[in-house]
């Protein structure tokens, strides 16, 4: 159980994390509908990533913000998958 409540709070630090990366590069974001990016559309983006479920309708347009995303779903992957995979093996 204590490693359950560690995992938790582990992925609930990196949520927070990347949302406040992602609010300092909300330039580096375009909207679907062509509105200005917010902080909660930045907040939704990150969650949606730590979830593994995909991208909301905000998009990224730079290098810089693909880069962060793929660390993002890379730090998922390594702090999901691989020990799913160890646990099974």
């Amino acid at each position: 159980m204590k490693s359950l409540i560690k995992v938790f709070i582990a992925n609930f630090i990196l949520f927070f994390i990347f949302a406040n990366i992602y609010i300092n590069i909300k330039n580096h974001f375009k909207h679907n509908d062509d509105e200005i990016v917010t902080n909660m559309d930045c907040w939704l983006f990150s969650s949606t990533i730590q979830a593994g479920c995909g991208f909301t309708y905000i998009t990224p347009t730079t290098n810089l913000s693909k880069t962060i995303i793929m660390t993002q779903v890379l730090i998922l992957i390594t702090t999901h998958i691989i020990p799913i995979i160890i646990y099974f093996a």
